[in-house]
């Protein structure tokens, strides 16, 4: 685990379990799928992609899904996910077949509907190579450590992070003149993977390694994968995939994702606290130290910090030059000092966070935004010091001022929000300031909608239904405020998760009647084009139904279901009630109503005030109105796009999933 934390992935080798034959059998049916493929749907041009890019990915997913579920079932895997996710996590249903292809990848982290990239190890991917992968069939690159760096993105139009496409436009440009720049910085990266001089060519790729301060040769790790082998990669560590070597045997790579469902309270792996270090290659040193607290779920000792080690981290969190490696560490630094009691400093390195979060540059405010959530984090059992009552106060106070956003990047209002998910109590002031912020924000998008002519909009909306890479700029004011409505489904999430346990019934209610506003209500802001979720626009009201599964959960408690239904009725299981196959959101709500229902029918737990709360929560969410819509066809869609729903009127929602009775449309 605490390999993990540091370098950002694991590998693991399922032929204990699986035998070198079962995974041949599942490469070989792979390469058959991919062969029966139509012939127009095979690339032809060289790609960074691969040609089973273009190959029906639900047609795939279906057939091979049995084997798949073997995989991620299997003991290796899962025991692992365990120890990184906790007894409860949730494994997507779909995911992508990847093929070597004839061009290297850049750097990149994978696109994501959050404003805030997540430092906590709450989901990772999961890739699977039945056939393995050597260094000459073309593997995958991790960048070790960089799950906690990252780059300015400021009015970057993709949600994919990458390392390579250099420092976003000058404040004065106008959208127009900032999406030009992305697209002619985009263009001079995308010529690297293809230089013919391979020494050019590396150099090339390691020169954005080296801008975030750390040496590409010890960051760089090209993962040599066994036959049946498993890798697991935090979500956030940047990656990429290798060109395969002329002649090279082909190799399919399955690739998932998993996330974690409730926060820890405890370790959920084999530990021995004695130890306190970060392990090899520890180049964040005071952000691996933080988040493997958190992970443990007890509070940091941090009374050896010394002030000297503050004074530091103040003077490099205000420095421009810093590199991206040393601003991190130095506010994990400013954090632990002021989560920490009895030390002299906290009060300065509060005092600089919440200058970093106004900074003008967004690598600043990246940094201050990380290093409040750890000021902040502190264990249930624990009281807030005077330091973090301070800050907790500074941050929810903002939530009432005019909303600040930052063109899709790091800070503003979604950083306060991204900052207070730290749950600081008293959990109902707390929940109270973000859902007051959450409903003023969905106005402003309504309104925002409102005020817009005709013609744009329905223009916009065949940009959102041809799913093309956008031509035309975003509209910053609607994604700043998407991206922070994605916060404030993980801020009400954790302070409900915490609200419950400690028997907070105001608070926990509270949370649950504002993500069922954002469940129930229209996608706010989803007519308008955003490299921010699925074209069908479930982002927010999808992120809002798995904060409902989380306050519904217990995390000291697996439960039998552990997959997330796509949306895609092809790859959901065969056994599947049809309703919950059309919808994500709707099985997500299911599910968090089953889970409940089995955590308020357990006996001997009448007198507990977790379950009384569990209780009132329950009898809210039988009694909500759960307005869905069922879409027939492409067509519908397209009709109906200003909807978040591709399905499924409710009612109503029992043990044995979604029902419908009459179609809503």
């Amino acid at each position: 685990m605490r390999s993990f934390l540091t370098d950002g992935y694991v590998l693991l080798d399922t032929q204990a379990e699986l035998p070198h034959q079962w995974h041949a059998a599942v490469a070989a049916k792979a390469s058959a799928e991919v062969a029966a493929a139509q012939p127009a749907q095979q690339r032809t041009r060289a790609s960074s992609v691969g040609a089973g890019a273009a190959v029906d990915q639900a047609t795939l997913w279906a057939a091979l899904s049995p084997e798949l579920g073997r995989v991620t079932h299997s003991e290796t895997v899962r025991s692992t996910l365990v120890s990184i996710l906790g007894v409860d996590f949730v494994v997507s249903a779909g995911g992508h077949m990847h093929e070597a292809a004839a061009l290297d990848q850049f750097w990149h982290r994978d696109g994501s509907v959050r404003g805030i990239r997540e430092h906590a190890a709450r989901g990772v991917i999961v890739m699977y190579y039945p056939a393995g992968c050597t260094l000459e069939m073309g593997t995958t690159a991790v960048c070790r450590g960089s799950q906690y760096l990252a780059v300015d993105r400021e009015r970057w139009p993709n949600s994919e992070d990458r390392l390579d496409v250099g420092l976003p436009p000058p404040a004065s440009a106008s959208d127009d003149e900032a999406l030009r720049h992305w697209r002619r910085l985009d263009e001079q990266a995308r010529l690297a993977p293809s230089l013919a001089d391979v020494a050019a060519r590396e150099d090339a790729l390691a020169a954005p390694i080296h801008r975030l301060g750390l040496r590409a040769a010890e960051a760089e790790l090209r993962v040599v994968v066994p036959p049946g082998g498993v890798l697991l990669c935090h979500r956030e560590c940047f990656h990429r995939a290798t060109r395969p070597h002329e002649g090279a045997a082909w190799r399919p790579m399955f690739k998932m994702g998993a996330s974690r469902v409730c926060d820890p309270v405890s370790p959920s792996w084999r530990t021995d606290h004695s130890s306190e270090n970060p392990g090899r290659f520890a180049v964040n040193v005071a952000a691996v130290q933080a988040l493997w607290y958190w992970h443990c779920g007890r509070h940091p000792s941090f009374q050896r910090l010394a002030a000297p080690d503050v004074d530091v981290a103040v003077a490099t969190l205000a420095d421009a030059a810093a590199t991206e490696v040393t601003r991190i560490d130095a506010a994990y630094t400013l954090g632990m000092a002021v989560a920490a009691r009895h030390v002299a400093s906290a009060a300065v390195a509060g005092r600089q966070l919440l200058l970093a979060l106004d900074a003008e540059a967004e690598l600043a405010r990246r940094a201050g935004t990380y290093g409040l959530r750890a000021a902040l984090f502190t264990p249930p059992l624990y009281e807030l010091n005077l330091h973090q009552r301070t800050l907790a106060d500074a941050l929810r106070s903002r939530l009432g001022l005019p909303f600040v956003g930052c063109g899709g990047s790091v800070g503003g209002s979604t950083a306060v929000v991204y900052a207070l998910a730290a749950a600081p109590p008293p959990y109902e002031v707390t929940a109270t300031a973000v859902a007051a912020f959450c409903q003023r924000t969905v106005a402003e998008l309504a309104a925002h909608t409102a005020a817009q002519p005709a013609e744009r909009l329905e223009a916009w909306r065949t940009i959102l239904t041809d799913r093309v890479q956008l031509q035309t700029p975003l509209d910053f004011a609607v994604l700043d405020r998407r991206l922070a409505l994605s916060e404030c489904c993980g801020a009400l999430a954790a302070v409900g998760e915490r609200a419950v346990r400690a028997g907070e019934s105001t608070a926990a209610l509270l949370v649950a009647k504002a993500l069922l506003e954002l469940v129930t209500g229209e996608e706010p802001g989803q007519r308008f084009p955003t490299f921010f979720g699925p074209s069908s626009g479930q982002a927010i009201r999808m992120q809002a139904a798995f904060a409902l599964l989380r306050v519904c959960s217990d995390p000291e408690q697996s439960f039998e279901s552990g997959t997330l239904l796509c949306s895609l009725p092809e790859w959901a299981s065969e056994d599947a009630p049809a309703e919950i196959q059309r919808d994500t959101t709707a099985a997500t709500v299911a599910t968090a109503l089953r889970r409940l229902r089995e955590l308020c029918g357990a006996p001997g737990k009448s007198k507990n005030p977790s379950h009384a709360t569990r209780e009132q929560l329950l009898a809210v969410l039988e009694s909500a109105a759960l307005p869905w819509r069922r879409v027939e066809s492409d067509v519908a869609i397209e009709a109906v796009l200003q909807h978040c729903s591709t399905a499924a009127p409710f009612p109503g929602v029992s043990e044995a999933g979604v029902h419908s009775t009459r179609s809503t449309q």
